[in-house]
């Protein structure tokens, strides 16, 4: 019986791994289309990555958080001009820290409490990111919510204007007003949900109607993963805060940020938004050289490049399984979906066996019959080609649906 209890654990111990790929202890090698979910987005045991974390870990491996070091203000520049507005940046460790000081930052810069969210949504595994996200039985503990919390539908397809606009009043433009809006730009967990066209305009729209703040968490979309920097690029939006995490370390080394608009920041005193490890040097290090890699090597553009051919190659596939089976997604942050109910979900289960079976590691949906394609920014055309191919024979074998 494993005493690790975080989350608890499947079939699969990976020992080492190499740009796409994880190998298990016996030399199994594995084809990886989860990047540890949206973390290792340069790869795996990137080396460009380990070396900047070794040099400057033998150089200086803590810098206590109160003191200035350099490599933590050419950080914040670095990240400073992927935003069109003119920004502070508050340090972390983990996309739930950085989640959390966003709404520390909204609350009390707004002096309201409330918080707009959407159900079915993960933000993080600390108590407050938790109250924030739309599935009760994550929550881990039972708390009244008592108006701190209101929740949207997720915008999907079935969903109509009509509906989307009575929640929104009920959630945004009625009394006591929000202090802010918590979304994603692409909403994952769920089944990668992109959102109607227009969708985050009105909701913005909304929100700047009645003073509420947009907070964006960018934690498991950001660093490339949807063919732009940061995927509200995609949404016509203006954020006010910016969380960000996971890929910012490249599977090395763990950091996050929220980024906020001045003068928004200037609410960040105290302890309330110390940590003990934000932002050490060698993680600093190892986020500066994984912003260059993925300029250096183009990776952006070609994941948008590739999120386009795994579209094109489904839509060419489809007579095989039928359109009740969809494709959702940009870039490489991509799901296919297949029908609701128990068979759907049993198709799903083998769908994924048959992959562990043929060396591809993939991961699901929690809420839906989603099957997610994640792959590191790196993988090799002819690999993904060849993942796609495999799972568009087993959706064929696995017809009706």
């Amino acid at each position: 019986m494993p005493l690790w209890k975080n989350r608890g654990v499947n079939q699969f111990e990976f020992v080492s791994g190499e740009g796409a790929h994880l190998y298990d202890g016996s030399g199994r090698r594995f084809l990886d289309l989860t990047s540890g979910w949206n973390v290792a987005n340069v790869g795996w045991q990137n080396r460009r990555l380990l070396e900047a974390f070794t040099n400057q870990a033998q150089q200086l491996s803590f810098s206590p958080s109160w003191c200035w070091h350099e490599l933590r203000n050419r950080l914040a520049i670095s990240l400073k001009r992927y935003f069109p507005m003119d920004v502070d940046v508050i340090g972390a460790c983990t996309g739930a820290e950085a989640i959390e000081n966003a709404l520390k930052i909204a609350r009390r810069y707004s002096g309201r409490h409330t918080i707009v969210g959407f159900r079915e949504t993960y933000h993080g595994s600390t108590l407050g990111a938790l109250q924030a996200g739309g599935v009760p039985s994550f929550r881990g503990v039972d708390i009244p919510q008592n108006d701190l919390h209101r929740f949207l539908p997720l915008p999907e397809p079935h969903i109509t204007e009509e509906e989307l606009g009575e929640a929104i009043s009920d959630c945004v433009t009625r009394k006591p007003y929000p202090a802010a809006i918590l979304i994603e730009p692409l909403f994952s967990n769920p089944g990668v949900i992109e959102g109607q066209p227009h969708f985050f305009e009105v909701l913005q729209k909304a929100a700047r109607s009645v003073d509420a703040l947009i907070i964006v968490d960018e934690v498991g979309t950001g660093f490339g993963r949807t063919g732009r920097m940061f995927a509200f690029e995609h949404l016509g939006i203006n954020p006010d805060i910016v969380a960000l995490g996971k890929a910012m370390g490249g599977a090395v080394a763990p950091i996050s940020a929220a980024i906020a608009r001045k003068p928004l920041g200037d609410v960040c005193k105290g302890l309330a938004f110390d940590s003990s490890y934000a932002w050490n040097p060698p993680s600093c290090a190892v986020a500066l050289e994984n912003i260059q890699i993925l300029e250096d090597e183009s990776l952006i553009a070609r994941a948008h490049d590739l999120g386009e051919k795994i579209k094109l190659q489904f839509e060419q596939s489809t007579g095989n399984f039928g359109e009740s089976v969809g494709l959702f997604g940009r870039g490489l942050e991509m799901a296919i979906r297949l029908p609701a109910g128990p068979t759907g979900n049993e198709n799903l289960r083998l769908l994924m066996a048959q992959l562990a079976d043929e060396n591809i590691f993939a991961e699901r949906s929690r809420y839906t019959n989603s099957l997610l394609l994640m792959p590191p920014l790196t993988i090799a055309e002819t690999d993904l080609d060849s993942a796609i191919a495999q799972i568009v024979r087993i959706l064929g074998e696995r017809k009706p649906y």
